[in-house]
């Protein structure tokens, strides 16, 4: 048997032995009570890292005589059996870091968190956990700067390790980029440039927040969860925009502009009322503008049987003072009616009164005696 048949076959074993410890790491998520099943994952668990190295040993020799005369055979997916392995061998990485936290801290080289303590009094928090990166370029700042924190900047975690994470962190398009990447120290810092050459595109991120802002959503008057939308929308992109160093505040006019509208003309006129007529406005008078609004939209709510909001005004129509919260006097038919129940004619004494042009007596008088 030559060098070749021996590495396929070993690199046959060590991809079953590997999938025996993640077995075993499932069969203790399984029943976490369970002290047998820990044990005989704690052991098991112990013998991963020399099975890793040996796999990459062992996948080496496959790659270099793959194809080449004297072999008999050819093994066609060698990428896919360093798929499979990694997969398992990251699926056992996360059940230790889950059920045997005392391993981790053993072998704190590959640990995501080292807890250097010094006073007893400490209550230790709970694990970040890193959101999956989908490929969305509004989300890749806040993505490595988690990642970079728990992760990239953990000078106790070998890079080979940190690109395990930095994968398993990855969905769609963004792991397709790295994934022929083979899993090594120098390829780690490759993907992280591919990551940043690919995501961090200035222009391309700006461009996504200004979309964000010209296609945020509409605000109504009286509807509390309108305007806390926009008002979102407008905080988040605003707040993206200054992080990227942008002199968003000399903005104001043209981003303005373009926000107001996006309120209905109920809305629109409360804001016309708010602003000061001698100066320009500014985003930050508008954010408060719609975060008092949204607030008086709110108590003013009120939920029927059906979960729809309904006002407390019965009137759609009636408009409010933004400053004084107080409604505006209605004119109506109905409120003249006791004035006329009470009103008679000067010339008459006919209750209820009439207007002169209809009174009978009045026609009659001499235009002397109408004056």
């Amino acid at each position: 048997m030559g060098v070749f048949e021996e590495a396929k076959i070993r690199v046959q074993d060590l991809q079953k032995r590997v999938q025996r410890i993640n077995e075993a790491g499932q069969a203790l998520s399984n029943n976490k009570n369970d002290k047998t099943a820990k044990s005989k994952f704690k052991v098991m668990y112990a013998t991963l890292e020399r099975l890793y190295e040996d796999f990459e040993v062992q996948l080496g020799i496959l790659i270099k005589y793959n194809g080449k005369p004297g072999t008999e055979e050819i093994v066609p997916n060698l990428n896919g059996m360093r798929a499979e392995f990694e997969e398992q061998y990251f699926s056992c990485k996360i059940l230790a870091d889950e059920f045997l936290p005392e391993s981790n801290m053993a072998n704190s080289e590959e640990s995501r968190f080292i807890s250097r303590v010094s006073n007893a009094s400490v209550v230790p928090l709970e694990k970040l956990t890193v959101a999956k990166f989908g490929g969305d370029p509004k989300a890749y700042t806040g993505f490595r700067n988690l990642f970079d924190t728990i992760v990239h900047e953990n000078t106790n975690i070998r890079p080979v390790v940190k690109f395990g994470y930095l994968k398993s962190y990855l969905e769609g398009e963004p792991l397709k980029l790295i994934a022929n990447l083979m899993l090594t120290d120098g390829n780690y810092e490759l993907a992280l440039s591919q990551l940043e050459a690919r995501y961090a595109n200035r222009r391309y991120i700006t461009e996504s927040h200004l979309d964000e802002l010209s296609d945020a959503p509409n605000a109504t008057f009286g509807n509390g969860s309108s305007i806390v939308q926009l008002l979102n929308t407008i905080t988040s992109a605003i707040g993206a925009l200054e992080n990227l160093k942008y002199p968003v505040k000399q903005w104001s006019p043209i981003l303005l502009h373009q926000l107001q509208k996006k309120l209905d003309h109920q809305l629109r006129a409360q804001w016309e009322l708010a602003v000061d007529t001698t100066t320009e406005p500014t985003l930050a008078e508008f954010t408060i503008f719609l975060t008092k609004f949204s607030k008086s939209a709110m108590v003013s709510q009120v939920k029927t049987d059906g979960g729809q909001p309904k006002q407390k005004w019965s009137n759609p129509n009636r408009t409010m003072a933004f400053y004084s919260g107080t409604p505006s006097k209605e004119v109506s038919s109905q409120s003249d009616q006791p004035e006329r129940k009470t009103f008679k004619c000067q010339v008459c004494d006919t209750q209820p009164g009439h207007l002169l042009i209809h009174c009978a007596r009045f026609k009659e008088m001499a235009p002397k005696q109408r004056h």
